[in-house]
Protein backbone atom coordinates (compact mmCIF):
# COMPACT_ATOMS: atom_id res chain seq x y z
CA UNK A 1 0.00 0.00 0.00
CA UNK A 2 2.81 2.05 0.72
CA UNK A 3 4.81 1.96 -2.03
CA UNK A 4 1.13 1.88 -4.35
CA UNK A 5 0.83 5.43 -2.28
CA UNK A 6 4.00 6.86 -3.35
CA UNK A 7 3.23 5.77 -6.95
CA UNK A 8 0.82 8.05 -7.14
CA UNK A 9 2.05 10.92 -5.30
CA UNK A 10 5.14 10.72 -8.00
CA UNK A 11 2.56 10.51 -11.08
CA UNK A 12 0.64 13.43 -10.04
CA UNK A 13 3.49 15.37 -8.99
CA UNK A 14 4.64 15.15 -12.38
CA UNK A 15 1.51 16.02 -13.69
CA UNK A 16 0.68 12.49 -15.09
CA UNK A 17 -3.40 13.32 -14.45
CA UNK A 18 -3.95 12.07 -17.40
CA UNK A 19 -2.75 8.60 -17.29
CA UNK A 20 -3.68 7.92 -12.95
CA UNK A 21 -7.39 6.52 -12.49
CA UNK A 22 -9.61 7.50 -9.13
CA UNK A 23 -8.16 4.83 -7.33
CA UNK A 24 -5.00 7.62 -6.78
CA UNK A 25 -6.76 9.73 -5.44
CA UNK A 26 -7.98 7.50 -3.10
CA UNK A 27 -4.33 6.03 -2.11
CA UNK A 28 -3.45 9.20 -1.62
CA UNK A 29 -5.82 10.57 1.46
CA UNK A 30 -8.96 11.01 0.03
CA UNK A 31 -10.45 12.27 3.61
CA UNK A 32 -13.99 10.20 2.92
CA UNK A 33 -12.60 7.09 1.16
CA UNK A 34 -14.13 4.58 3.48
CA UNK A 35 -16.22 6.50 5.29
CA UNK A 36 -19.55 6.42 5.89
CA UNK A 37 -22.14 8.75 3.83
CA UNK A 38 -25.32 8.56 5.39
CA UNK A 39 -26.84 11.28 4.44
CA UNK A 40 -27.15 9.32 0.58
CA UNK A 41 -29.72 7.77 0.00
CA UNK A 42 -28.70 5.52 -2.61
CA UNK A 43 -26.71 3.49 -0.19
CA UNK A 44 -23.50 4.86 -0.72
CA UNK A 45 -22.16 4.05 2.01
CA UNK A 46 -19.53 1.18 2.47
CA UNK A 47 -21.27 -0.99 4.47
CA UNK A 48 -21.77 -4.87 2.82
CA UNK A 49 -25.07 -6.61 2.36
CA UNK A 50 -24.33 -9.63 5.11
CA UNK A 51 -25.16 -13.40 4.01
CA UNK A 52 -27.92 -13.33 5.77
CA UNK A 53 -29.25 -10.02 3.81
CA UNK A 54 -28.24 -11.65 0.67
CA UNK A 55 -29.29 -15.33 1.43
CA UNK A 56 -32.03 -15.08 3.63
CA UNK A 57 -30.66 -17.09 6.58
CA UNK A 58 -26.94 -17.22 8.34
CA UNK A 59 -24.13 -19.30 7.22
CA UNK A 60 -20.97 -19.53 9.16
CA UNK A 61 -19.35 -20.80 6.38
CA UNK A 62 -19.97 -18.37 4.23
CA UNK A 63 -17.17 -16.43 3.06
CA UNK A 64 -16.72 -13.66 4.93
CA UNK A 65 -18.23 -10.56 2.55
CA UNK A 66 -20.27 -8.70 4.77
CA UNK A 67 -16.76 -7.16 6.52
CA UNK A 68 -14.70 -4.12 4.88
CA UNK A 69 -15.19 -4.42 0.56
CA UNK A 70 -11.25 -4.56 -0.70
CA UNK A 71 -9.57 -1.03 -0.80
CA UNK A 72 -6.47 -2.08 -3.05
CA UNK A 73 -6.69 -3.39 -6.45
CA UNK A 74 -3.64 -5.41 -8.25
CA UNK A 75 -0.95 -2.76 -9.23
CA UNK A 76 -1.74 -2.70 -12.93
CA UNK A 77 0.97 -2.30 -15.77
CA UNK A 78 -0.71 0.93 -16.74
CA UNK A 79 -2.28 3.87 -14.62
CA UNK A 80 -5.35 4.38 -16.26
CA UNK A 81 -7.79 6.97 -16.53
CA UNK A 82 -10.05 7.19 -20.03
CA UNK A 83 -13.19 8.45 -21.34
CA UNK A 84 -15.37 7.89 -24.58
CA UNK A 85 -14.75 9.14 -27.93
CA UNK A 86 -17.25 8.42 -30.94
CA UNK A 87 -18.05 5.23 -30.35
CA UNK A 88 -16.06 2.52 -32.34
CA UNK A 89 -18.13 -0.69 -32.07
CA UNK A 90 -16.24 -4.06 -33.42
CA UNK A 91 -18.57 -7.12 -34.40
CA UNK A 92 -17.80 -9.77 -36.61
CA UNK A 93 -20.55 -12.38 -37.35
CA UNK A 94 -19.07 -14.29 -34.79
CA UNK A 95 -19.23 -11.86 -31.99
CA UNK A 96 -23.23 -11.51 -33.30
CA UNK A 97 -24.02 -14.76 -32.78
CA UNK A 98 -22.67 -14.53 -29.17
CA UNK A 99 -24.97 -11.21 -28.89
CA UNK A 100 -27.59 -13.44 -30.46
CA UNK A 101 -27.09 -16.27 -27.50
CA UNK A 102 -27.20 -13.88 -24.89
CA UNK A 103 -30.26 -12.53 -25.55
CA UNK A 104 -31.95 -15.97 -26.35
CA UNK A 105 -30.73 -17.17 -22.81
CA UNK A 106 -32.22 -14.12 -21.35
CA UNK A 107 -36.13 -14.71 -22.88
CA UNK A 108 -38.27 -15.99 -20.18
CA UNK A 109 -38.98 -19.78 -19.99
CA UNK A 110 -35.15 -20.42 -21.06
CA UNK A 111 -33.70 -21.05 -17.61
CA UNK A 112 -31.97 -24.09 -18.46
CA UNK A 113 -29.79 -22.05 -21.32
CA UNK A 114 -29.82 -19.61 -18.67
CA UNK A 115 -28.01 -21.94 -15.69
CA UNK A 116 -25.82 -23.90 -18.22
CA UNK A 117 -24.60 -20.74 -19.57
CA UNK A 118 -24.20 -19.39 -15.96
CA UNK A 119 -22.37 -22.84 -15.04
CA UNK A 120 -20.09 -22.03 -18.18
CA UNK A 121 -19.02 -19.12 -17.05
CA UNK A 122 -18.14 -20.11 -13.66
CA UNK A 123 -16.25 -23.51 -15.43
CA UNK A 124 -13.25 -21.47 -16.99
CA UNK A 125 -12.81 -19.98 -13.86
CA UNK A 126 -10.73 -23.07 -12.12
CA UNK A 127 -10.89 -24.98 -9.19
CA UNK A 128 -13.37 -24.65 -6.60
CA UNK A 129 -15.78 -22.42 -9.11
CA UNK A 130 -18.65 -23.93 -9.22
CA UNK A 131 -19.40 -23.22 -5.43
CA UNK A 132 -18.35 -19.60 -6.62
CA UNK A 133 -20.74 -19.52 -9.36
CA UNK A 134 -23.52 -20.74 -7.19
CA UNK A 135 -23.32 -17.80 -4.76
CA UNK A 136 -23.05 -15.21 -7.19
CA UNK A 137 -26.33 -16.88 -8.74
CA UNK A 138 -27.92 -16.63 -5.66
CA UNK A 139 -26.81 -12.66 -4.69
CA UNK A 140 -27.93 -11.87 -8.22
CA UNK A 141 -31.26 -13.64 -7.68
CA UNK A 142 -31.70 -11.50 -4.35
CA UNK A 143 -30.63 -8.26 -5.73
CA UNK A 144 -33.57 -8.47 -8.50
CA UNK A 145 -36.23 -8.90 -5.38
CA UNK A 146 -33.94 -5.57 -3.66
CA UNK A 147 -36.60 -2.93 -3.35
CA UNK A 148 -36.47 -0.39 -6.53
CA UNK A 149 -34.94 2.74 -6.64
CA UNK A 150 -37.32 6.19 -5.86
CA UNK A 151 -38.67 7.44 -8.85
CA UNK A 152 -37.24 11.22 -9.42
CA UNK A 153 -39.48 13.64 -11.00
CA UNK A 154 -37.64 16.75 -9.45
CA UNK A 155 -34.17 16.47 -10.39
CA UNK A 156 -32.06 19.67 -8.48
CA UNK A 157 -29.47 20.55 -6.60
CA UNK A 158 -30.66 18.83 -3.44
CA UNK A 159 -31.80 16.03 -5.61
CA UNK A 160 -29.64 15.28 -8.01
CA UNK A 161 -29.28 13.28 -10.88
CA UNK A 162 -25.92 11.07 -11.29
CA UNK A 163 -25.16 9.45 -14.51
CA UNK A 164 -22.01 6.73 -14.06
CA UNK A 165 -20.63 6.28 -17.08
CA UNK A 166 -19.39 3.09 -17.86
CA UNK A 167 -16.72 2.68 -21.02
CA UNK A 168 -17.29 2.29 -24.97
CA UNK A 169 -21.14 1.78 -24.16
CA UNK A 170 -22.69 4.42 -26.05
CA UNK A 171 -22.15 7.09 -22.42
CA UNK A 172 -20.28 9.90 -24.30
CA UNK A 173 -23.94 10.14 -26.34
CA UNK A 174 -25.60 9.87 -23.25
CA UNK A 175 -23.49 12.55 -21.19
CA UNK A 176 -23.71 15.71 -24.59
CA UNK A 177 -28.10 14.68 -24.19
CA UNK A 178 -27.97 14.74 -20.56
CA UNK A 179 -26.04 17.82 -20.59
CA UNK A 180 -27.92 19.75 -23.70
CA UNK A 181 -31.44 18.83 -21.60
CA UNK A 182 -30.27 20.15 -18.58
CA UNK A 183 -29.42 23.33 -19.93
CA UNK A 184 -32.77 23.91 -21.53
CA UNK A 185 -34.39 23.15 -18.26
CA UNK A 186 -32.05 25.83 -16.38
CA UNK A 187 -30.47 22.99 -14.30
CA UNK A 188 -26.74 23.19 -13.35
CA UNK A 189 -24.77 20.29 -14.90
CA UNK A 190 -21.13 18.92 -13.82
CA UNK A 191 -20.65 16.21 -17.07
CA UNK A 192 -17.45 15.32 -18.31
CA UNK A 193 -16.17 17.21 -21.57
CA UNK A 194 -19.29 19.92 -21.70
CA UNK A 195 -19.30 23.02 -20.40
CA UNK A 196 -15.94 23.68 -18.48
CA UNK A 197 -15.96 20.55 -17.35
CA UNK A 198 -12.23 18.89 -17.92
CA UNK A 199 -12.62 15.40 -19.85
CA UNK A 200 -10.47 13.83 -16.99
CA UNK A 201 -12.18 15.53 -14.39
CA UNK A 202 -12.68 11.78 -12.47
CA UNK A 203 -12.92 13.03 -9.23
CA UNK A 204 -15.70 14.96 -8.10
CA UNK A 205 -15.19 18.48 -6.37
CA UNK A 206 -18.92 20.30 -6.80
CA UNK A 207 -21.79 20.14 -4.96
CA UNK A 208 -24.62 22.44 -6.42
CA UNK A 209 -25.01 20.70 -9.87
CA UNK A 210 -28.50 18.99 -10.40
CA UNK A 211 -27.20 16.79 -13.40
CA UNK A 212 -23.87 15.09 -12.56
CA UNK A 213 -22.08 12.51 -15.42
CA UNK A 214 -18.50 10.99 -16.11
CA UNK A 215 -16.38 8.12 -15.67
CA UNK A 216 -16.51 8.43 -11.75
CA UNK A 217 -15.99 6.00 -8.90
CA UNK A 218 -18.70 5.33 -7.06
CA UNK A 219 -17.77 5.62 -3.30
CA UNK A 220 -15.96 8.99 -4.39
CA UNK A 221 -19.00 10.15 -5.97
CA UNK A 222 -21.16 9.30 -3.67
CA UNK A 223 -19.26 10.44 -0.70
CA UNK A 224 -18.85 14.27 -2.60
CA UNK A 225 -22.33 14.57 -2.19
CA UNK A 226 -23.48 13.52 1.26
CA UNK A 227 -26.50 14.94 2.44
CA UNK A 228 -28.01 15.12 -0.99
CA UNK A 229 -30.65 12.66 -2.22
CA UNK A 230 -28.78 10.77 -5.14
CA UNK A 231 -30.31 9.14 -8.13
CA UNK A 232 -28.43 7.26 -10.07
CA UNK A 233 -28.40 6.31 -13.66
CA UNK A 234 -25.98 3.67 -15.52
CA UNK A 235 -25.51 2.21 -18.86
CA UNK A 236 -24.41 -1.19 -20.19
CA UNK A 237 -23.71 -2.84 -23.15
CA UNK A 238 -23.14 -6.38 -24.07
CA UNK A 239 -19.78 -6.89 -22.97
CA UNK A 240 -18.53 -8.70 -25.99
CA UNK A 241 -19.07 -6.05 -28.21
CA UNK A 242 -18.32 -3.78 -25.47
CA UNK A 243 -14.66 -5.45 -24.64
CA UNK A 244 -14.30 -5.29 -28.62
CA UNK A 245 -15.15 -1.92 -28.60
CA UNK A 246 -12.52 -1.31 -26.21
CA UNK A 247 -9.70 -3.26 -28.11
CA UNK A 248 -10.20 -0.82 -31.60
CA UNK A 249 -10.67 2.58 -29.17
CA UNK A 250 -8.40 2.61 -26.37
CA UNK A 251 -5.84 -0.32 -27.46
CA UNK A 252 -5.60 0.54 -31.34
CA UNK A 253 -6.37 4.22 -31.66
CA UNK A 254 -5.53 5.63 -28.00
CA UNK A 255 -2.62 4.01 -26.69
CA UNK A 256 -1.25 2.23 -30.25
CA UNK A 257 -0.46 -1.09 -28.36
CA UNK A 258 -2.17 -2.98 -30.40
CA UNK A 259 -2.34 -3.86 -34.23
CA UNK A 260 -5.86 -2.83 -35.74
CA UNK A 261 -6.11 -6.62 -37.16
CA UNK A 262 -6.48 -8.31 -33.71
CA UNK A 263 -5.01 -12.01 -35.69
CA UNK A 264 -2.07 -10.56 -35.24
CA UNK A 265 -1.55 -10.91 -31.41
CA UNK A 266 -0.82 -14.07 -29.73
CA UNK A 267 -4.02 -14.96 -27.75
CA UNK A 268 -2.55 -15.06 -24.28
CA UNK A 269 -1.25 -11.32 -25.48
CA UNK A 270 -4.62 -10.17 -26.59
CA UNK A 271 -5.99 -11.03 -22.87
CA UNK A 272 -3.18 -9.25 -21.06
CA UNK A 273 -3.63 -6.43 -22.85
CA UNK A 274 -7.27 -6.36 -22.36
CA UNK A 275 -6.92 -7.09 -18.43
CA UNK A 276 -4.09 -4.75 -18.07
CA UNK A 277 -5.92 -1.76 -19.77
CA UNK A 278 -8.92 -1.86 -18.49
CA UNK A 279 -11.04 -2.90 -21.02
CA UNK A 280 -12.93 -6.26 -18.58
CA UNK A 281 -15.43 -5.61 -16.21
CA UNK A 282 -15.92 -2.03 -16.35
CA UNK A 283 -19.10 -1.49 -14.78
CA UNK A 284 -17.52 -3.71 -11.76
CA UNK A 285 -14.41 -1.16 -11.94
CA UNK A 286 -17.41 1.75 -11.63
CA UNK A 287 -19.96 0.56 -9.41
CA UNK A 288 -18.15 -1.47 -7.39
CA UNK A 289 -13.98 -1.19 -6.58
CA UNK A 290 -11.90 1.44 -8.14
CA UNK A 291 -9.17 0.69 -10.20
CA UNK A 292 -7.90 -0.51 -13.61
CA UNK A 293 -8.57 -4.32 -12.45
CA UNK A 294 -11.09 -6.17 -9.90
CA UNK A 295 -11.95 -8.92 -8.61
CA UNK A 296 -14.94 -9.99 -10.23
CA UNK A 297 -13.36 -13.16 -12.09
CA UNK A 298 -10.92 -13.99 -8.75
CA UNK A 299 -10.45 -17.65 -8.14
CA UNK A 300 -10.63 -16.21 -4.22
CA UNK A 301 -13.56 -16.75 -3.48
CA UNK A 302 -13.57 -13.83 -0.67
CA UNK A 303 -12.46 -11.02 -2.70
CA UNK A 304 -15.20 -12.43 -5.54
CA UNK A 305 -17.74 -12.56 -3.09
CA UNK A 306 -16.89 -8.76 -2.31
CA UNK A 307 -16.52 -7.04 -5.40
CA UNK A 308 -19.70 -8.49 -6.61
CA UNK A 309 -21.82 -7.86 -2.75
CA UNK A 310 -20.45 -4.10 -3.42
CA UNK A 311 -21.74 -4.02 -7.25
CA UNK A 312 -24.58 -5.04 -6.99
CA UNK A 313 -25.72 -3.33 -3.71
CA UNK A 314 -25.18 0.08 -5.61
CA UNK A 315 -26.28 -0.90 -9.16
CA UNK A 316 -29.77 -1.78 -6.72
CA UNK A 317 -30.12 2.16 -6.50
CA UNK A 318 -28.97 2.74 -10.32
CA UNK A 319 -31.78 2.86 -13.03
CA UNK A 320 -29.56 1.04 -15.79
CA UNK A 321 -30.00 1.85 -19.49
CA UNK A 322 -29.16 -1.11 -21.75
CA UNK A 323 -27.80 0.77 -25.28
CA UNK A 324 -28.37 -2.37 -27.06
CA UNK A 325 -31.95 -3.04 -25.28
CA UNK A 326 -34.02 -0.26 -26.87
CA UNK A 327 -36.78 -1.93 -24.19
CA UNK A 328 -34.46 -0.80 -21.26
CA UNK A 329 -34.84 3.32 -22.21
CA UNK A 330 -38.47 2.74 -20.97
CA UNK A 331 -37.53 2.77 -17.11
CA UNK A 332 -35.54 6.11 -17.42
CA UNK A 333 -37.88 7.86 -18.97
CA UNK A 334 -40.42 6.61 -16.35
CA UNK A 335 -38.19 7.13 -13.69
CA UNK A 336 -36.83 10.84 -14.59
CA UNK A 337 -39.73 12.18 -17.00
CA UNK A 338 -37.59 15.90 -16.58
CA UNK A 339 -34.99 14.03 -19.34
CA UNK A 340 -37.51 12.02 -21.48
CA UNK A 341 -36.64 13.62 -24.33
CA UNK A 342 -32.76 12.93 -23.82
CA UNK A 343 -33.97 9.08 -23.30
CA UNK A 344 -35.69 9.12 -26.56
CA UNK A 345 -33.21 10.57 -28.89
CA UNK A 346 -30.67 8.17 -27.12
CA UNK A 347 -33.17 4.81 -28.02
CA UNK A 348 -32.52 6.08 -31.71
CA UNK A 349 -29.14 6.55 -32.01
CA UNK A 350 -27.44 3.62 -33.46
CA UNK A 351 -23.89 1.68 -31.79
CA UNK A 352 -21.14 1.95 -34.72
CA UNK A 353 -19.53 -1.41 -36.01
CA UNK A 354 -16.15 -1.77 -38.12
CA UNK A 355 -16.26 -3.85 -41.39
CA UNK A 356 -13.34 -5.84 -41.29
CA UNK A 357 -11.17 -6.78 -44.82
CA UNK A 358 -11.77 -10.90 -45.52
CA UNK A 359 -7.99 -10.91 -44.10
CA UNK A 360 -8.36 -8.79 -40.84
CA UNK A 361 -11.40 -11.07 -39.03
CA UNK A 362 -11.10 -11.85 -35.48
CA UNK A 363 -10.17 -15.25 -35.19
CA UNK A 364 -12.44 -17.48 -33.40
CA UNK A 365 -9.96 -18.31 -30.92
CA UNK A 366 -9.73 -14.60 -29.92
CA UNK A 367 -13.29 -14.43 -30.07
CA UNK A 368 -12.92 -17.16 -27.25
CA UNK A 369 -10.78 -15.27 -25.03
CA UNK A 370 -13.07 -12.30 -25.38
CA UNK A 371 -15.73 -14.36 -23.84
CA UNK A 372 -14.26 -15.60 -21.43
CA UNK A 373 -13.09 -11.86 -20.07
CA UNK A 374 -16.73 -11.08 -20.76
CA UNK A 375 -18.21 -14.34 -18.56
CA UNK A 376 -18.86 -12.22 -14.82
CA UNK A 377 -20.19 -8.79 -16.76
CA UNK A 378 -22.38 -11.00 -19.16
CA UNK A 379 -24.28 -12.21 -15.85
CA UNK A 380 -24.07 -8.80 -14.56
CA UNK A 381 -25.63 -7.17 -17.73
CA UNK A 382 -28.43 -9.59 -18.29
CA UNK A 383 -29.44 -8.87 -14.02
CA UNK A 384 -29.37 -4.85 -15.11
CA UNK A 385 -31.96 -5.68 -18.11
CA UNK A 386 -34.25 -7.33 -15.74
CA UNK A 387 -33.46 -4.77 -13.33
CA UNK A 388 -34.44 -2.07 -15.75
CA UNK A 389 -37.76 -4.35 -16.89
CA UNK A 390 -38.83 -4.24 -13.61
CA UNK A 391 -38.24 -0.95 -13.11
CA UNK A 392 -40.13 0.27 -16.02
CA UNK A 393 -43.34 -2.27 -14.99
CA UNK A 394 -43.37 -0.62 -11.17
CA UNK A 395 -42.91 2.77 -12.97
CA UNK A 396 -46.24 2.21 -15.29
CA UNK A 397 -48.26 0.55 -12.65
Amino acid sequence: MIFARLTCAVALALGAAAETDSQCAMQLGTKAAGKSSAGVSVAASTEMWTFEDIFGHKDATAPAYGQAEVQEAPKPAVALAETDTKPVAALDATEKASTAHAAETAKPGNKAKESKAVAHAGASKGKGSANQTDYVVAMIESFLKKPLPPKNADVSETRPLVFMHQHRAGGTTMRKLLYNTSLALKMKPHIQCSGKVDCRAFKNTVTDAAVYGGEFCWREMMTSLSGKQVSCLTNFREPVARITSCYAQRLVLKKKVAPFCMAKLDPQKLKTLLVNYGCVNEPFRRLGQCGVQTHADATDKKARMQIWNSTLRNLAACVPVLVDKQDTYSAAVKHFPQFKQAFWQMKKERMNTNSYPKDCQIPGTHVAVIQELAAQETLLYEAARKRALAIHAHDSS
